[in-house]
């Protein structure tokens, strides 16, 4: 997580958000899992959940799964929710999904 700051920072700043996220995820873990997939739908559904050379996003039945596509890397999405789940994006405007810098993630082999 260090990896992230905006991320980290937001958290801390939203307390009573991070724990009512994290004790439903502990509580009903079921239920997280199944909103986290009728949001990726939806998302989907709007045009705005593609794969990229950043993520690729396979489809099994109706399962989404959002995997990095280098996995050594990770890249943190950043996108306006009241706009990803409801709009189109077209080619030719900005997109609705951008990504940060990539992280690198394990060990580098520098053949020491």
């Amino acid at each position: 997580m260090a990896h992230y700051p905006t991320i980290l920072k937001m958290m801390a700043g939203n307390m009573d958000w991070t724990a009512n996220l994290g004790d439903a995820f502990l509580n009903q873990p079921e239920d997280v899992a199944r909103s986290i997939q009728r949001l990726r739908w939806q998302a989907r559904n709007a045009g705005n959940l593609e794969s990229t050379s950043q993520q690729s996003v396979i489809l099994t039945g109706d399962y989404i799964e959002i995997i990095p596509a280098k996995p050594q890397y990770v890249y943190v999405p950043r996108y306006d929710p009241s706009v990803i789940y409801v709009q189109r994006w077209y080619p030719g405007r900005p997109p609705f999904i951008t990504f940060g810098l990539g992280w690198q993630l394990g060990l580098v082999d520098h053949g020491f």
